[in-house]
């Protein structure tokens, strides 16, 4: 085989191996690419924005911008997944809509016990609590459901309680008897100062009927 011949068969090979290579790199960086594109999309898709606020959804988004950014320049698939580990462990504890519809009803339940109500009185309270109970399932805002919790406090405090109620009709009933205490002891001082002058009267007449018995 003549050199010439030989060189060429060397530069085929040459340029098959380094196709090879090529090809092998290419690949690789497909295969990172795929695992990106896939381990984005799957950290994208485990939260619905739907189920969070305004400003959860800001906060949210922010976590999974910053996954992403660590994402795209790693190449190990551990790394991939504890980065969305991380941001899927970030997300959870931010409050859904549910969540915080859910701390409003508690905060709401806790405001009054409808045992301590009289019967009248405990329809009121239900009426309030009910009420609001339908505009916090409404609502998105914590601060929205902070307001008609503190709304709902201020109309039941103008409720009385069982035991205000007690306190204030022993309050009256004692009032009440301390008046007819006050009026018999009236009465019976105005009687006195009555007898006192009559015997004084009769005293001066008896007086007078001395002197001219004399």
């Amino acid at each position: 085989m003549s050199v010439g011949k030989k060189a060429i068969i060397a530069l085929i090979t040459l340029i098959v191996l380094a196709a090879g290579i090529i090809s092998m790199y290419a690949y690789y960086h497909m295969k990172i690419d795929w695992m990106r594109a896939a381990a984005v999309q799957s950290m994208r898709e485990s939260v619905d924005l739907a189920d969070y606020g305004k400003k959860e959804q800001k906060k949210i988004n922010k976590a999974l911008d910053a996954g992403e950014e660590q994402i795209m320049v790693s190449d190990r698939q551990y790394e991939i997944d504890m980065i969305t580990t991380e941001v899927e462990s970030t997300i959870s504890e931010i409050p859904t809509i549910k969540d915080r519809q859910k701390a409003g009803r508690k905060k709401l339940k806790k405001l009054a016990s409808l045992d301590d109500y009289r019967e009248a009185e405990r329809k009121e309270v239900k009426s309030i609590l009910d009420k609001f109970k339908k505009k916090i399932n409404k609502e998105t805002d914590k601060k929205e459901i902070d307001k008609l919790v503190k709304e709902a406090d201020r109309r039941i405090a103008k409720i009385k309680t069982d035991e205000e109620l007690d306190a204030e009709e022993e309050a009256a009933r004692q009032a009440y008897l301390e008046q007819l205490r006050r009026e018999a002891e009236a009465k019976a001082k105005a009687e006195a100062e009555k007898k006192k002058k009559e015997a004084a009267k009769n005293d001066k007449k008896s007086k007078k009927k001395g002197k001219s018995g004399e």
